[in-house]
């Protein structure tokens, strides 16, 4: 079976990368794309927090063993794309695309308010 999957990642000042999905349910047409997309920062970044998302950053601690001086708080939009049960098999809960598409909206208003 395919799943839809939203994808983004985490790039440090250091360009490290630590990459993330969630499975979304619900039909993710371009209308949704479009109202994420001109809810991002500079066209690409967003706050993981604001949207209410796993933070990808504490992936690259194990790394450094803990915060370093090239950390930030912005994530980067990667878009959605399609995938098998097997792919996302140990990522658990999905979001309805609606709530999603609400979570961006909501998180650009507070942004520019």
């Amino acid at each position: 079976m395919k799943i839809t999957v939203f994808e983004y990642l985490y790039r440090d000042a250091g360009n490290y990368k630590a990459y993330g999905m969630i499975p979304v349910s619900g039909v993710v047409g371009q209308e949704q794309e479009e109202a994420i997309q001109e809810s991002l920062i500079c066209g690409v970044n967003f706050v993981a927090e604001y949207v209410g998302i796993p933070t990808m950053y504490e992936e690259l601690w194990k790394y450094s063993a803990g915060p370093t001086d090239d950390d930030h708080r912005y994530h980067e939009y990667v878009g959605f794309r399609q995938v098998d049960d097997e792919e996302c098999a140990d990522i658990s809960g999905s979001i309805d695309i609606s709530d999603l598409v609400f979570r961006f909206v909501k998180a650009a208003e507070g942004c520019h308010s």
